[in-house]
């Protein structure tokens, strides 16, 4: 039979979405050397050399690199108790919460004084029943105004990201040592508009021929 030179075990190293500390890295690596180890012992009782291991980190390299930043523009508190806090974005630059209910964690990006916590439910701006970023957010009294952070959102929101219900989409600030530099524009509602061309065409005017463009 064919001997394989090369094998890849592929992703799927998770990261911790809510409650997340300090990562010191001993996880992945245990996973790793446990991978490696089956492969390898497989590969003797079978008299076969051991393949070179490949792995795809994916996520857990890049997810706890971004904090997304939105802003609060209204609160309310719904007839059976539950508050509600509705910001300048939700599911076109994150529809992961949408699709298969993604848990994140929320921080207020203020000081918040050492005040009581309350149990807020994050949602978005598209007018959709399951627009919800964060069902269960603790977090200081907001108001109008409040910048909330949500952790550990580099994977993989900016390329699921879309201009759902035409909302355009946020600037990605990458911020070192104390400075901070734009490396992707925040769009425009010119942006939203830059493909579309005026309509050319008689009002009155139908049938093939002016389906055609004729």
């Amino acid at each position: 039979g064919y001997v394989i030179p090369e094998l890849d075990l592929g992703g799927g190293l998770g990261v911790r979405y809510k409650d997340a500390g300090p990562d010191d890295g001993n996880g992945i690596r245990k996973h790793l050397r446990n991978g490696a180890k089956r492969v390898a012992e497989a590969c003797f009782r079978k008299g076969l050399p051991t393949p070179r291991l490949f792995f795809e980190p994916g996520r857990s390299i890049v997810a706890s690199s971004a904090v997304t930043l939105y802003t609060v523009g209204t609160v309310k508190a719904l007839p059976n108790g539950i508050l509600i806090a509705a910001v300048d974005g939700g599911m076109s630059d994150n529809p992961r919460p949408a699709l298969y209910g993604a848990e994140y964690e929320a921080v207020l990006a203020r000081p918040s004084g050492g005040g009581e916590l309350l149990s807020y439910r994050l949602v978005g701006k598209h007018c959709e029943e399951g627009d919800t970023l964060v069902r269960s957010a603790c977090l200081p009294e907001l108001s109008p105004g409040d910048v909330i952070g949500i952790l550990v959102s580099g994977a993989y929101q900016y390329s699921m990201k879309s201009n759902y219900n035409h909302l355009p989409n946020p600037a990605v600030v990458h911020v070192a040592e104390r400075q901070s530099f734009v490396v992707v524009e925040r769009e425009t509602l010119e942006d939203l508009v830059a493909k579309e061309r005026p309509f050319s065409h008689p009002l009155g005017k139908a049938g093939p021929e002016a389906a055609s463009g004729g």
